[in-house]
């Protein structure tokens, strides 16, 4: 049965997954009503992918210092308090700055939530609950673009700010009226001492931010590559609801069904199927199609990172007192990446299909040589 605790990380999740997945559909109605240029656009999500290197940095030592269930209404509210700025006033600057803080709010959330689970949860729920919560923001990752998508087309985006500042406010207020009756108790654990190669750092950065480059450049310029190529809006915004619904769910049906396989066999499979869909942008775009591309795109790509994440922890590539380095590789390649794809974006959209693939191209380079290295060697400190 749930309690108020398992509500709590249930309802953050699905909320902050519906509230920041719209970035897509926002950027594409902006560009396409002429309100920012391609340019400006890319400044505005390079923005958001350094909140989120800060937000990961930032909730590594937060969460040992404050209390989880006092400190989420407060991030709930500046969400509602930023979304009214933005209603307010819609000038770049704000665009910049407003999605910044987007990006940190989300991973003090998410990432922030997840150590939370892992610590306070009792040993053999924590699974169960990690995966319910991810579950929930990939249903949140689906509907956003869909509801997104219709408000900007029946509508207008302030309606669709409207939405998000209503729903904010109302998880801040059920977090407030729920918080006393939630205690987390954390108990610092031993902490590991990295002693993994500079070597293997550096691969395992350079994955991470090509990675996120490619998912940057499907989830959030895919819609306005496809409009550009003259597919519907409505099949637009349903076919990034089914990107992201299937990046989420390839990890939770996927991967068992792939457990017989070697992990390599299966990254190097995932990352030649996204190689091969991004390509078939290239030949193909109407409406069936694309929405088939997505799909296998989230599919495919839902694989890569668990998959490595699971390889690298077997054969010791690096120690877990490094994993903090994939936020760092995610949010360098989001940020240099969002800007790359904007600047190409305005002299050939069909240049920006080619870098992609040139990345995933990067992915299996990368990972071929994160394969030759030696295994790291681990030293635990209490």
């Amino acid at each position: 049965m749930l309690d108020t605790k398992h509500k709590m990380f249930f309802l953050s999740f699905f909320a902050i997954a519906i509230i920041t997945t719209s970035l897509g559909v926002i950027v594409n109605e902006l560009i396409t009503a002429s309100y920012i240029t391609i340019s400006e656009a890319g400044t505005i999500v390079s923005a958001r992918s350094l909140g989120y290197l800060i937000g990961a940095f930032a909730s590594t030592k937060l969460f040992y210092k404050i209390n989880y269930s006092k400190i989420l209404p407060l991030y709930f509210l500046t969400i509602a308090l930023l979304l009214l700025v933005l209603n307010c006033n819609s000038s770049l600057m704000t665009y910049i700055i407003i999605f910044l803080l987007f990006g940190m709010l989300k991973n003090l959330v998410t990432v922030g939530g997840n150590q939370i689970i892992s610590l306070t949860f009792v040993k053999g729920l924590n699974n169960n609950v990690i995966n319910y919560v991810h579950a929930l923001y990939g249903l949140g990752t689906f509907i956003s673009p869909l509801l997104s998508g219709f408000i900007v087309t029946k509508f207008n985006i302030s309606i669709l700010y409207t939405v998000f500042i209503s729903l904010s406010l109302g998880v801040s207020l059920y977090f407030v009226f729920s918080s006393n009756k939630i205690n987390f108790s954390i108990k610092k654990k031993a902490k590991l001492e990295s002693e993994s190669s500079f070597r293997n750092i550096s691969l395992l950065i350079m994955f991470f931010a090509l990675y996120a480059s490619c998912e940057i450049f499907i989830g959030t310029w895919g819609p306005y590559l496809l409009t550009n190529n003259g597919v519907s809006k409505n099949i637009v915004y349903l076919s990034n609801a089914l990107f992201w619904i299937s990046l989420a769910t390839s990890k939770i049906i996927l991967i068992p069904l792939t457990n017989k396989l070697k992990n390599i066999k299966v990254i190097i499979l995932s990352i030649v199927i996204s190689m091969a869909c991004i390509l078939m942008l290239l030949i193909e775009n109407n409406n069936m199609f694309s929405l088939i591309t997505m799909v296998l795109l989230g599919l495919s790509m839902g694989n890569i990172v668990p998959t490595v994440m699971k390889y690298i922890t077997i054969n010791r590539k690096v120690t877990s007192a490094d994993t903090a380095w994939c936020f760092v590789g995610a949010g360098v390649g989001g940020v240099l990446s969002s800007k790359l794809f904007a600047i190409i974006l305005q002299v050939n959209s069909k240049a920006t299909i080619l870098f992609c693939v040139t990345c995933f191209l990067s992915l299996l380079v990368v990972f071929y040589f994160l394969t030759k290295n030696k295994a790291s060697s681990i030293t635990l400190k209490a």
